[in-house]
Parts: structure tokens; C-alpha cells; sequence
């Protein structure tokens, strides 16, 4: 019956959605899905913002935005 295909279909859909909330709520989540996109970059890109992270706490311009 065309039900039990469209059936499918929703439960098809509905495992890729949790992923897409996942995405949305948790930053490891976030890591997971940039290594599946471009996982070389993925990698460098999270040490280049660690990078500036550390700098922008060390100049202190983090601190504006959090007393914001």
C-alpha cells in the first residue's frame, strides 16, 4: 500500500532530523558534522579559532561582550 512507502519515507526523514537538531544544541554535534562535510579543514579551522580565542582573551575583548 502507498501508505507503508510514505511510512518509510517519514522514518527515512525522521533519522536524519535528530541529527539536524543535534546540530543546532550541542557543539560536538556541530565538530561532527564539519569533519563529515571537509574533514581536513575541519580540523584546522578549529585550531585557527582556538588560536584566536586564546588571543582575544588575552587582549581582552571577550570580556566586553560577556559583560554585555
Amino acid at each position: 500500500t502507498p501508505e507503508m512507502k510514505s511510512e518509510e519515507d517519514i522514518l527515512e526523514a525522521m533519522k536524519n532530523i535528530p541529527d539536524e537538531k543535534i546540530e543546532l544544541g550541542g557543539s560536538t554535534s556541530e565538530k561532527q558534522s564539519q569533519a563529515d562535510f571537509h574533514p581536513k579543514q575541519g580540523d584546522v579551522s578549529t585550531n585557527q579559532a582556538q588560536e584566536l580565542l586564546e588571543k582575544l582573551q588575552k587582549e581582552g575583548t571577550l570580556r566586553d561582550t560577556e559583560e554585555k
